[in-house]
């Protein structure tokens, strides 16, 4: 068996490591996941003052509302959209909380804006998850909604 140059062991090695796969992919940001689908209503669970209701995508509805209609879409810019049950469109702004992307800031534009605080938020590829606490006709209530790309 002939022996191999030095500058053939070189090359070869060189070669060879040039073709590993690179191993490190590039980690998506939040605003990315956000920003890269619209978003539908696959499960909301509600508690209205004594009352508790869960809307399950193509299941039970006990919330007295259509969710299947519900979309949010959101652009990198910081604004974007919300449709709401009634298939009514209206434009929004939104940001994560300075130096926390668990919180963010909604503000739906409605004929008076409402402002909506998403916390204990997870996003990843195909599930945006958030609870939210707000005032119903006069009763609190607290919600957690999950959506999934439309």
């Amino acid at each position: 068996m002939k022996p191999i140059s030095l500058f053939t062991f070189l090359v070869l090695t060189i070669i060879i490591a040039s073709c590993k796969k690179d191993s490190t992919t590039a980690q998506r940001t939040k605003t990315e996941y956000l920003t890269n689908n619209t978003w539908q209503v696959k499960e909301i669970v509600q508690q209205s003052g004594n009352t508790q209701g869960r809307f399950v995508k193509g299941g039970i509805n006990t919330t007295g509302a259509d969710y299947s209609k519900a979309r949010l879409a959101f652009k990198n810019d910081g604004t974007g959209s919300f449709t709401d049950p009634l298939n009514n469109t209206y434009s929004l702004t939104w940001s994560f909380a300075p130096g926390d992307e668990t919180k963010m800031t909604v503000i739906v534009n409605y004929s008076v804006p409402a402002t909506l605080n998403y916390t204990f938020i997870t996003l990843e590829e195909n599930t945006f998850i958030y609870t939210i606490y707000y005032t119903e006709a006069g009763q609190n209530a607290l919600a957690t909604a999950q959506y999934i790309p439309l």
